[in-house]
């Protein structure tokens, strides 16, 4: 393989895994959102929860369009 190869395949294989620690986040927290009694908590779970699909959102983004690319995150902030 060539440097540049192995570079890819390294930067490839880290955005997936970023992108599945994201879903595995993003999941415990929507589990632990339906089992708790508290309004309030529960709230903030289901809050936290968007904020990281947010993320993994902006990550597949990044990823689809070459991660070279500048883009506007103000959508994401909300």
């Amino acid at each position: 393989m060539v440097p540049s190869d192995v570079g890819q395949m390294l930067l490839s294989e880290m955005s997936h895994r970023v992108a599945n620690s994201l879903q595995i986040i993003a999941s415990i927290l929507l589990l632990k959102a339906c089992s708790v009694q508290s309004e309030e908590t529960r709230g903030h779970l289901e809050d936290a929860h968007l904020r990281v699909m947010s993320v993994a959102y902006l990550q597949q983004h990044l990823k689809a369009t070459g991660m070279g690319e500048e883009i506007s995150v103000g959508g994401y902030l909300g």
